[in-house]
C-alpha cells in the first residue's frame, strides 16, 4: 500500500513509524547481516543473508527487498573508505552501490568509521569484534543468546559476529544522535566515500 491511501490517523502512524526505523548492514564473505531498530536498544528485526553467485548483485537485490518491506528512515554503514579499513575492493564497491540504492528509496545514510564504533563502546572497554559483540548483547536482549563463542586461534571468524557488528553500527548512530539533531539527508562521518 501507499501511505497516501491510508486514513489520516493511520497515515500519521505510518509516517511516525518510518522516521523511527534504523536499518544497519554489515557485509560478510557470504552475504550480509542486518538489524532493524525502532528505538535505542529495541531490536525490531534482524537477519543473516547468504548469497550465491554474484555476491554484490545478490546483496543489493536482498537489500531492496528489506527496504521495501520495512521502509526504514536511516541506513547505517561502516566507513570502508578510510585508510584504516581493511575491506576488499568488492566490498567497497558494494558499499557505494548500497548508498545509491538507499538514496533511490529516499532513505538517509549515516556512515561511521570503526573508530566511532570503538568510541561508542569505549566505556565497556570493547576493542575486538568479540568484545563489541558481548557489549552489544548487554544492551540488546534479543541478541544475548546469539553471541558466538570466543574464536580459537585456528578457527575462522563466526558468521554471527557480523550481526553484532551491524547492531554496533546502529547503536553508534543512536549514541551520536543523542546530543545532536538528526538530519534525514545523507551524512558521512569520518572519511567520505567516493561515489563516482
Amino acid at each position: 500500500y501507499h501511505p497516501a491511501q491510508l486514513a489520516p490517523e493511520a497515515y500519521e502512524r505510518e509516517v511516525h513509524r518510518r522516521f523511527e526505523l534504523v536499518f544497519a548492514i554489515h557485509p560478510t564473505s557470504r552475504g550480509f547481516c542486518w538489524v532493524l531498530f525502532d528505538r535505542p536498544g529495541h531490536l525490531a528485526s534482524w537477519g543473516m543473508v547468504d548469497v550465491n553467485g554474484d555476491k554484490n548483485a545478490g546483496c543489493l537485490l536482498r537489500m531492496e527487498v528489506l527496504l521495501r518491506r520495512h521502509s526504514p528512515a536511516v541506513l547505517v554503514l561502516e566507513d570502508v573508505h578510510c585508510g584504516r579499513s581493511r575491506r576488499s575492493e568488492r566490498v567497497r564497491i558494494l558499499y557505494r552501490s548500497m548508498i545509491r540504492v538507499a538514496e533511490e528509496h529516499e532513505v538517509a545514510v549515516r556512515i561511521y568509521p570503526r573508530s566511532a564504533v570503538g568510541a561508542c563502546f569505549g566505556p565497556a572497554r570493547a576493542r575486538t569484534r568479540q568484545e563489541v559483540a558481548e557489549a552489544v548483547a548487554l544492551q540488546v536482549a534479543p541478541l544475548r543468546h546469539n553471541v558466538p563463542p570466543r574464536r580459537k586461534l585456528w578457527s575462522s571468524e563466526h558468521r554471527r559476529l557480523g550481526l553484532f557488528q551491524a547492531a554496533a553500527l546502529a547503536l553508534t548512530y543512536f549514541h551520536q544522535t543523542e546530543t545532536q539533531a538528526t538530519l534525514l539527508t545523507p551524512v558521512f562521518d569520518g572519511c567520505a566515500p567516493i561515489l563516482g
